[in-house]
């Protein structure tokens, strides 16, 4: 896939291949493979960051093909669309900066409160 998409002329920032299940297709109608065996099927999803919108539908479009192109069944429509990404940064926060308090408080004491 990557060698496709330089191919077409795009450069990922990053791309990933995630195996995001083990029978996560046929689920239980498939038979379980044998101890130490290999699965019947995994989920791929495939992920690619682009510098620009552009870039990222070429990037979409050359994974259409491996997406759709699977056993009667297993195809879950186009790869979703292109979207920015909203990133996080990680950051620590002193602990005496964040309030702590715990409250204990029956069920029925807190229904009775909001009626």
């Amino acid at each position: 896939m990557r060698g496709r998409i330089k191919y077409l002329g795009v450069i990922p920032q990053e791309m990933r291949f995630d195996r995001v299940g083990w029978d996560a297709l046929a689920g239980p109608v498939a038979p379980r493979p044998a101890p130490g065996a290999q699965p019947n099927e995994v989920e791929l999803r495939m992920v690619a960051k682009c510098r620009t919108r552009s870039e990222a539908e070429v990037a979409r479009r050359a994974m259409l093909l491996p997406a759709t192109a699977g056993p009667v069944g297993t195809a879950f429509g186009a790869p979703l669309a292109v979207r920015k990404v909203i990133a996080l940064w990680p950051t620590l926060v002193p602990r005496e900066f964040v309030p702590q308090h715990v409250r204990v408080q029956a069920a029925k004491e807190m229904l009775d409160a909001h009626h």
